[in-house]
């Protein structure tokens, strides 16, 4: 009797035993997952936020597909198709450099441009104006970055008589356009005075720019 105790103590010795193996070993898996994700992850250096209309068309980057929304990637080459089986798919082929932030925001059109397919499809047309309003942003911040005095303009000021434009020529130069509130010949130099104290104190240099001045309608 007192031997069968003893083996069956052994044997929940070798169970704990095993038991306890299988966790640690478990652990060490776990552990060396985290590790290999870890290394994989640090590769990935390129953040690409997608953005397409449809929201159901096919998009892959090097045969592999993504949804809307933000990813990591590894830097490097990546061709982009963008498929939907009513409208022209889309094809291009991109390096990504590491550390880079992109954007791939793109709606399908029919042919030749044709966007008739959105109207029938107002969730996607919201998408589509999206999309169209982030380019439009950034040509304008693009064009305000370009030069300063497009960050100051327009500039209506009906108290102190003037209104400031500014436009880029056909030759890059850009001009300032001031119109002044009068018709009064005695008043001009006075109004214009004022409009070039208003652009000095915005930390523009005046003489960079060509300065035309319009009054009472020319």
């Amino acid at each position: 009797m007192k031997k069968l105790k003893a083996t069956t103590a052994d044997q929940k010795a070798k169970q704990r035993l095993v038991t306890t193996v299988f966790v640690a070993a478990i652990f060490v898996v776990i552990v060396l997952v985290i590790v290999l994700v870890a290394i994989i992850e640090s590769y990935k250096t390129v953040t690409v936020d997608i953005l397409v209309a449809p929201q159901d068309a096919v998009v892959t980057l090097n045969g592999d597909k993504y949804s809307n929304g933000k990813h990591r990637l590894e830097p490097g080459e990546y061709e982009i198709n963008i498929t939907h089986s009513e409208l022209e798919p889309y094809h291009e082929t991109v390096e990504f450099a590491d550390g880079e932030e992109v954007k791939i925001y793109l709606y399908l059109t029919g042919p030749d441009g044709d966007m008739s397919w959105y109207l029938t499809h107002p969730n996607d047309d919201m998408t589509v104006t999206t999309i169209g309003d982030y380019y439009a942003n950034e040509k304008s911040q693009q064009y305000v970055a370009s030069d300063p005095v497009f960050a100051v303009t327009p500039h209506y000021d009906y108290n102190n008589g003037f209104r400031i434009n500014a436009a880029r020529n056909d030759d890059g130069k850009v001009e300032i356009i001031v119109y002044l509130y009068t018709c009064d010949d005695g008043k001009v130099e006075g109004l214009k005075a004022k409009a070039r104290s208003w652009l000095e104190q915005q930390g523009l240099e005046l003489d960079k720019y060509t300065m035309t001045y319009k009054y009472c309608d020319v």
